[in-house]
């Protein structure tokens, strides 16, 4: 993906990169202390700041990973919206979700401990998505009931009238595929 980012006219790529990570930097926010609307402006903010920090060729693989790159600019723009909240004539009051967030940051275990979680369970979330995309309805729904539902193969297997071998097959080729899309990911 970050390949097409690249090309400043590839919008398919932009658009891609957003829908991927906006949510992620959103659900961030949110668990780092900002409120919905602060978060969703540091996670526009963020967006920027990486489109531009991108197109001037700042990101080097070979000096870190991707992830910690765009974690650096989501507390950079955090920090600096804090700034800029705390200039304005807002009550105190409305300026404590940002405050808040700015303090964890400020502790590096804690903001690397909640970014590892979110990023974690973003990419769980898109593997989990391309496998929707890969597996029919019923092998989902199968993989679904055993691993989030949380049922045993016999159940799930006289639920969907199956033997349980093909309940336990059906859940290792999702596992499979997921692990392949995470280390594919992982590597990008």
């Amino acid at each position: 993906m970050l390949d097409g980012l690249g090309d400043p006219g590839d919008e398919g790529a932009w658009r891609r990169f957003d829908e991927t990570y906006r949510p992620m930097l959103v659900r961030f926010g949110v668990h780092v202390g900002l409120d919905l609307h602060d978060a969703e402006e540091a996670a526009q903010r963020t967006m920027v700041a990486f489109c531009r920090a991108y197109r001037q060729g700042q990101y080097d693989r070979d000096k870190g990973r991707f992830r910690s790159w765009l974690l650096g600019i989501a507390k950079h723009e955090i920090s600096g919206l804090h700034a800029e909240r705390v200039r304005q004539p807002i009550p105190a009051g409305q300026r404590t979700s940002i405050e808040a967030a700015v303090s964890l940051l400020k502790d590096p275990q804690s903001v690397s401990a909640v970014w590892e979680r979110e990023w974690r369970d973003h990419v769980l979330s898109l593997c989990f998505q391309e496998a929707r995309q890969r597996f029919s309805a019923r092998d989902i729904r199968i993989f679904e009931r055993l691993t989030i539902d949380r049922r045993g193969t016999d159940e799930v297997a006289q639920e969907l009238a199956l033997t349980p071998a093909a309940v336990y097959e059906v859940k290792y080729r999702v596992l499979k595929f997921m692990r392949e899309a995470r280390e594919g990911m992982d590597a990008e």
